[in-house]
């Protein structure tokens, strides 16, 4: 069985924002219904399902799990599952290397999450009011500090991107709205790579990110909900034993096929 650090956002988000709701059955005995129509989700790598791969075709890397960018499901296979919703690729939008705005890191041709949420707003000009609206990102955009780009102008335009999308979320009717915020990019094997300062300085600058998110969420309307990848990758790290990790430093893959007891594949 694969354990991933994103399987146990799941597990705090359904347990503290997403409630079934309890109805009564024809028999009087109360039954259980998702709490959602579906889940849509703009984002990334992190939450990418196959897009990216069914688009690079053979070019992508086969130590992949089926088009995910991981070594077996991401986080919202798990969610689904926990909302009692079947999953449904066609309603995940995300992209690997998917920015916030814009840009993509794999590929300028790729989309960032402005145009998933372009992508999704085209469809239709009002969306489901009862499915829950997932945006996650600004890792990639953070990749950009690390290689030497402005942490300032990087962390306002990231936060920006993401406050227009949930405001182009909700102005088209999205009642149920998700946040998640950055997880802490100092703890990964990339940052680690660059140094003990540079991994520093890349937590304290996920800080500053996560700060100046929830800030700008606090300006909006309040019934937003937030998730945090952030104290989820901090819980992982922290008691790595206890959910099946033994290695919470080095990259899983090379160990093919082995890597499971890897926090970071």
């Amino acid at each position: 069985m694969r354990l991933l650090p994103w399987a146990l956002l799941a597990v705090v988000v359904t347990v503290s924002l997403a409630p079934t709701r309890l109805l009564a059955g024809p028999n009087g005995v109360g039954q259980s219904k998702p709490a959602f129509s579906s889940i849509t989700v703009i984002g990334d790598s992190l939450s990418d399902t196959g897009r990216t791969a069914q688009a690079a075709g053979p070019l992508f890397p086969p130590f992949y799990w089926n088009g995910r960018v991981s070594n077996g499901p991401v986080w919202v296979e798990y969610f689904s599952a926990q909302l009692g919703l079947a999953y449904n690729p066609v309603r995940n939008l995300a992209w690997a290397g998917a920015q916030t705005g814009t840009g993509n890191s794999l590929n300028p041709l790729l989309p960032g999450m402005r145009q998933q949420t372009d992508q999704l707003l085209n469809l239709a000009k009002h969306v489901d009011k009862d499915a829950l609206y997932v945006v996650f990102g600004g890792s990639n955009d953070f990749l950009r500090i690390l290689n030497g780009a402005d942490p300032v102008t990087v962390i306002n335009s990231a936060v920006n991107n993401l406050v227009t999308i949930v405001s182009q979320l909700r102005a088209a009717g999205a009642k149920h709205i998700l946040v998640v915020d950055l997880p802490d990019v100092g703890l990964t094997p990339r940052a680690r790579a660059l140094g003990p300062l540079m991994a520093l300085q890349a937590t304290v600058l996920s800080v500053q990110f996560n700060t100046a998110l929830a800030a700008a969420l606090d300006t909006m309307d309040k019934k937003i909900m937030r998730a945090s990848a952030f104290a989820v990758l901090h819980a992982l790290h922290a008691n790595a034993a206890a959910y099946g990790f033994t290695d919470v430093e080095n990259m899983g893959y090379p160990l093919l096929p082995g890597g499971d007891t890897h926090l970071f594949w």
